[in-house]
């Protein structure tokens, strides 16, 4: 297999590891310590995507919109749970790992870049994929705090805030899923 790009780049909740299911378990838990609403898994779908913090904001009923010390506690929370559930149903993607084999016998090289914590990230590509298989696992750090995003990003992906893999392997800003706004209400 001659391969196309010398690096390929991934993201890890919803694209190589399905995590959704323990996502949501932590995220009803922490609601039903406040006895607020809970959602079902598919309804999560919605609410993840940029990291813990936006989760959390998600999940959190509006009244509580601000209310700094609130939103701490819940996260606070929602991490204590999540840490001791993470692996709970997560699992790979059928055919995840045959696919990063194939990758990795025509010489490409492979990371993990995610917003999910990194202390949480890098046991999970440990557990699921070696430690082998990537060159580079990176999860969010304190240290690092997200990027504000392009406007012409948030326009191409619909404010889904995705990258297609064209943005990482070729350094160039392509648009292939413009109905992408209807992910998410």
């Amino acid at each position: 297999m001659a391969a196309d790009y010398s690096h390929v780049i991934f993201d890890l909740d919803g694209t190589i590891l399905n995590t959704l299911e323990d996502l949501a378990a932590a995220g009803n838990h922490t609601c039903e310590m406040h006895g607020w609403p809970t959602f079902a898994v598919d309804e999560y779908r919605y609410k993840v995507g940029n990291g813990m913090l936006k989760l959390v904001e998600r999940f959190m009923p509006a009244e509580y919109a601000g209310d700094g010390r609130m939103f701490e506690q819940t996260l606070a929370e929602f991490r204590a749970y999540y840490g001791e559930h993470k692996e709970d149903h997560t699992a790979p993607y059928a055919g995840t790992t045959e696919m990063l084999d194939r990758l990795h016998a025509a010489g490409v090289q492979l990371a993990v870049l995610t917003n999910k914590d990194h202390v949480s990230a890098a046991p999970l590509i440990e557990k699921y994929f070696g430690s082998e298989r990537f060159a580079l696992v990176q999860g969010r750090v304190d240290a690092f705090p997200p990027q504000a995003r392009s406007a012409r990003h948030t326009a191409c992906d619909g404010g889904a805030r995705r990258r297609s893999v064209d943005h990482a392997l070729r350094g160039r800003f392509q648009c292939r899923y413009p109905d992408r706004s209807q992910r998410r209400p």
